[in-house]
């Protein structure tokens, strides 16, 4: 994980130094912070002449909601957070906010995994044994970076759709994404007997 930050800290920094070089006017990135955002969202509720607020905020929406609601307690009317971000982490132990987003990243997919299961496989692709399957199949790819099928991609697809509102969100949409895993499954893992889902080793 630190190395993973280092990275990240390395490539804004980078970004930064290459921007600055290129553009030697003032840099946009002092105006780019959850405190920027909020103001200009007031900014769009005065705009639209509207005396109150209604939110509605997901995943980093919901940052700017819960800041919105403090800084501006009068002129909001309805707020919902979906996904609330564990923010005293986010801002002060951030290596606390990964791991606690990496925790509730993968109770997402394991919900996600159990409802394939329960679908089956008319529904499904990847139902039959699907933690036990995506388990090995997470393992077998950290380890060598094997697959031919975009895995990542697949996954990404899968556990957003999951983190999607569901009234928005049709079953067509996870389809391929169980597809994709089930491909990879048969490319990268056998499976066991009670799997029975014709991989090949």
């Amino acid at each position: 994980m630190n190395g993973t930050l280092r990275t990240s800290d390395s490539l804004a920094a980078s970004c930064h130094r290459q921007r600055t070089a290129r553009h030697p006017r003032p840099s946009l990135l002092p105006h780019m912070s959850t405190m920027e955002n909020v103001r200009d969202l007031d900014r769009l509720r005065m705009a639209f002449h509207d005396p109150k607020l209604n939110y509605f905020g997901v995943s980093y929406g919901t940052t700017i909601g819960a800041v919105y609601r403090n800084v501006f307690p009068n002129t909001v009317r309805s707020m919902v957070l979906h996904g609330v971000v564990d923010n005293p982490a986010r801002f002060n132990d951030f290596r606390r906010y990964v791991v606690s987003d990496a925790y509730e990243s993968n109770r997402t997919m394991s919900a996600m995994l159990m409802a394939c299961d329960r679908a089956g496989r008319s529904a499904c692709a990847f139902a039959g044994g699907a933690q036990s399957k995506y388990d090995r199949l997470t393992k077998r790819l950290g380890s060598t970076g094997a697959g031919g099928v975009d895995f990542l991609q697949a996954w990404l697809q899968t556990v957003g759709t999951a983190l999607r509102p569901r009234q928005h969100v049709p079953a067509e949409r996870a389809r391929p994404a169980a597809e994709n895993l089930q491909a990879s499954t048969r490319r990268c893992s056998p499976p066991t007997e009670e799997e029975n889902c014709g991989c090949r080793s």
